[in-house]
């Protein structure tokens, strides 16, 4: 299907349906990604926050199990109201308590490595693990987020 198809160009990105009937399975490179009402299922490329590896135009966004590239760059900063990761350009989404100064539900904080010292913009801030221990997904278990621990 045409994904993301941007509203001043009409020009927007192919992309493979997930299999049917909801397996979620796409090919290899790629994770599938559904809508909030559950009625498309497509299949994204992968990505790695950290890298910073998606095309121009596109940010590494938290999909259904991996994180894919999505259509958007955000226009959020650190400390800045958010919904979703893609709002947040190149940041995480995260609770309100895990950011000083948040003022909305949720707030952009930075993505962080867990192997490396963590430079947290935010007072009392530290690398937070993205996955639960439970939920580690190969290849992305050095992936945090800066947050205030609770």
């Amino acid at each position: 299907m045409c994904w993301d198809v941007e509203s001043e160009t009409n020009i927007g990105v192919c992309a493979l349906f997930c299999e049917e009937p909801w397996t979620f399975d796409c090919p290899y490179g790629y994770g599938c990604l559904i809508n909030g009402d559950l009625t498309i299922a497509v299949c994204l490329p992968n990505c790695d926050p950290l890298k910073n590896d998606c095309p121009r135009g596109e940010t590494c966004t938290p999909g259904s199990l991996l994180f894919e590239c999505f259509l958007g760059e955000g226009v959020g900063e650190h400390g800045g109201e958010c919904e979703i990761s893609g709002d947040c350009s190149y940041l995480a989404c995260v609770d309100k308590e895990h950011v000083p100064g948040c003022a909305g539900e949720r707030c952009c904080t930075p993505w962080c490595d867990l192997n490396e010292a963590a430079m947290c913009p935010g007072e009392g801030q530290t690398c937070i693990p993205w996955f639960d221990e439970d939920d580690t997904i190969t290849g992305l278990e050095h992936l945090g987020h800066c947050g205030i621990q609770g």
